[in-house]
């Protein structure tokens, strides 16, 4: 399967929201988005992550949408750091933004109460320069 991603959104200077679509059904199977974008700050957050039908799932369609959202940030944008936050306990997540490149920086244990328990969860981050460094990127720059 390959995805499409498209930006959607109305507010371009601060949120890119991008989907990626099935090319054989036309439908939407997952979304991503840059969100805070304040090309001052230097740290952009990926967030909202999701593959949307579970079937999709596991198939390698959340790792083409995060090198696709990176390659945006870093390249199209001209960003220099991206981080993201992720439950603890989500490691296919974990590993998917370790695939790419994020390297966990801080966890936050039982940071939130869902349903009367406490989730805690690991900020990633990946600049621009790890990025580019990266083995899989060498000669595609």
């Amino acid at each position: 399967m390959t995805a499409q991603f498209l930006p959607e959104g109305e507010d371009p200077a601060r949120t890119f929201a991008f989907k990626a679509i099935d090319p054989a059904s036309g439908a939407t199977v997952g979304h991503i988005q840059l969100l805070n974008v304040d090309r001052t700050s230097g740290w952009e957050v990926v967030g909202r992550v999701l593959i949307g039908p579970p079937y999709m799932r596991g198939r390698g369609l959340g790792e083409a949408m995060v090198r696709a959202v990176v390659e945006v940030a870093f390249e199209q944008l001209g960003l220099r750091h991206l981080r993201l936050h992720v439950y603890d306990f989500n490691e296919p997540a974990i590993a998917c933004y370790q695939r790419v490149g994020f390297r966990i920086q801080e966890h936050m244990p039982d940071r939130v109460v869902v349903g009367g328990e406490r989730w805690g969860w690991f900020t990633m981050t990946l600049s621009a320069e790890e990025w580019r460094e990266r083995p899989e990127r060498q000669g595609s720059a």
